[in-house]
């Protein structure tokens, strides 16, 4: 058990140590002024696509040993 700890821990250390240096910060869609404007828009579809992407790596969420080792791979 002690093994399988150590390594599901090394593992997503791994993924949040490369994830911090290849990945972008996911864009948040802005509130307030502007709702209407093209460049809003813009912004609102790349926060969703941000969201929505399943090769991105998350700080939350389902952090395991498989699933890092996917990401990883």
């Amino acid at each position: 058990m002690d093994v399988m700890t150590t390594v599901e821990t090394g593992l997503v250390t791994a993924a949040d140590w490369l994830a911090s240096r290849i990945q972008h910060k996911p864009v948040k869609a802005p509130t307030g002024r502007g709702r209407g404007d093209e460049a809003h828009k813009a912004v609102v579809l790349l926060a969703a696509k941000d969201a929505a992407d399943p090769a991105g790596w998350r700080l939350a969420g389902q952090r395991s040993a498989p699933t890092a080792a996917r990401w990883l791979a």
